[in-house]
């Protein structure tokens, strides 16, 4: 009796639930991080890194601390919000990653259906969504005050950006692969 090959359904299964894990992984440490928003003075030799933003804190360069100055760096004052949505589809991503790791287990045991499937991608396409809204809300509206910084000073936005904005298009990603495993039902792995 040779090696069975893992059916096409747990492989979709198996894929969606690594991606909803990388995604996990990048939003909670895009979340606990301070690099979403860089500036660097500019001039014609050399570019320095001054400070970088946070969603809670900014660290200055010249100093080894970071300083808790709540919201007080955004001018328009929509960090708050940003902060809401981005923790919020952070949880989300959490429990979608768990909701898809149960879908795994109960199709190896032979029993997950596409409901639970749907209702696992549908979970996970909500914390994407949640995602995107704050990294778009952070990425339009908050804006540093420029009385703070040197003349001559670039904004960039940060690897933490980059990672929360990786994470969201994952978990799209995932929730598509998770509703496509829906369109099968499991097979049962034990004789009865």
């Amino acid at each position: 009796m040779g090696i069975q090959a893992p059916d096409k359904r747990f492989l979709i299964l198996a894929i969606a639930v690594g991606v909803a894990y990388i995604a996990t992984i990048f939003v909670v440490i895009g979340l606990c991080t301070n690099y979403w928003i860089e500036i660097r003075n500019r001039n014609l030799y050399r570019e320095d890194v001054v400070a970088h933003f946070g969603l809670q804190r900014v660290c200055w360069t010249s100093s080894d601390r970071c300083t808790n100055s709540g919201n007080d760096y955004d001018r328009t004052n929509t960090t708050p919000a940003a902060q809401g949505i981005l923790i919020t589809g952070g949880f989300i991503a959490v429990f979608g990653s768990l909701m898809a790791l149960a879908n795994l287990l109960l199709d190896r045991l032979g029993r997950s259906r596409g409901l639970f499937s749907a209702v696992t991608a549908a979970v996970i396409v909500l914390s994407g969504l949640f995602l995107l809204v704050g990294i778009i809300i952070f990425g339009v509206k908050v804006e540093v005050r420029v009385e703070l910084l040197n003349v001559g000073h670039v904004q960039y936005k940060g690897y933490s950006y980059g990672l929360v904005t990786t994470a969201s298009i994952l978990m799209l990603i995932s929730a598509g692969l998770s509703a496509w495993s829906g369109c099968s039902e499991a097979s049962p792995k034990f004789k009865q």
